[in-house]
């Protein structure tokens, strides 16, 4: 497999993703400047009531039309397994990259819109001091024809899609940064250069928002130390413009899902949820 390399070398691959956080922007569709770069220094820890703001498992899916439902087995051979919406009808594929067994799994990523295609990644299982998912492979599976392909291997870390499947926002390797990439003709842009030094930061967790215009995700300071914060940054998808929301987070908040209400849930590292504003940088607790 094209990526064995850096299987070898995941700990500093880790540290290795980068991108270059940009200072205040003004700009009419970025987020008030007023607000930005919020900084957090809790004395105590908040009470909250975990919030439910997940639509399904990450290891179960139903499909736009809900007539699928695809989840992962728990089994060594980490299949898909396929089950029509009246239970009759039940099928499998298997993971591609067999020689991978026990230090990768499928990760379920999500449809297409149109019910056709299920997106999976390919996640990295060993414990590495790597702050963020490291998914390294994205494939994609046709209910049609009933089988799984590869869309884009060994380039990159934190594979996410735009809601409608035809973007991809990654993390490359070689401290290229992070990139955009349209998956019909194979275009990319980088969404920063690359960036040497004290300010070199593993970022991921991303997620989009719902009609694809934007983006928030994480990015970690002092990684695979006690010390380590995170910061939550802001992107306009549309004109690649970034702003730093919150810095010095000491809760290690990630981003979950992007709302409706135009909410981005966070969870931190004790399982709390809380609630941001990606306009102004506004952050509440969820209870």
């Amino acid at each position: 497999m094209r990526n064995t390399a850096c299987l070898s070398k995941v700990c500093a691959v880790g540290l290795a993703l980068s991108l270059a956080l940009s200072p205040s922007i003004t700009h009419a569709a970025d987020p008030d400047p007023a607000s930005a770069r919020r900084k957090i220094s809790p004395a105590r820890s908040p009470s909250v009531s975990p919030a439910t703001i997940a639509p399904s498992s990450a290891n179960e899916l139903t499909s736009p039309n809900r007539q699928w439902q695809v989840s992962q087995t728990s089994d060594a051979e980490q299949a898909l397994q396929f089950t029509s919406a009246d239970g009759q009808t039940h099928w499998a594929v298997a993971h591609p990259a067999q020689q991978n067994i026990g230090r990768t799994g499928l990760h379920l990523l999500q449809w297409s819109p149109d019910s056709q295609h299920v997106y999976v990644a390919e996640r990295l299982l060993e414990n590495t001091c790597a702050p963020f998912p490291m998914d390294i492979n994205l494939y994609v599976v046709e209910v049609g024809t009933r089988q799984i392909s590869t869309v884009l291997a060994g380039v990159g870390t934190s594979l996410t899609l735009s809601p409608d499947s035809k973007r991809l926002l990654y993390v490359a390797f070689n401290g290229r940064g992070m990139i955009i990439r349209n998956l019909e003709d194979g275009n990319e842009a980088p969404i920063n250069a690359p960036y040497e030094g004290p300010r070199l930061k593993p970022l991921g967790n991303v997620v989009w928002s719902p009609d694809g215009q934007e983006a928030v995700f994480a990015a970690a300071n002092n990684p695979c130390t006690p010390d380590m914060t995170f910061e939550i940054v802001w992107l306009n998808v549309r004109n690649l413009r970034r702003r730093t929301l919150l810095v010095g987070d000491t809760y290690q908040m990630r981003p979950s899902v992007w709302q409706t209400n135009n909410r981005v849930a966070l969870r931190d590292k004790d399982g709390r949820t809380w609630l941001m504003n990606p306009r102004t940088g506004q952050l509440v607790e969820s209870r």
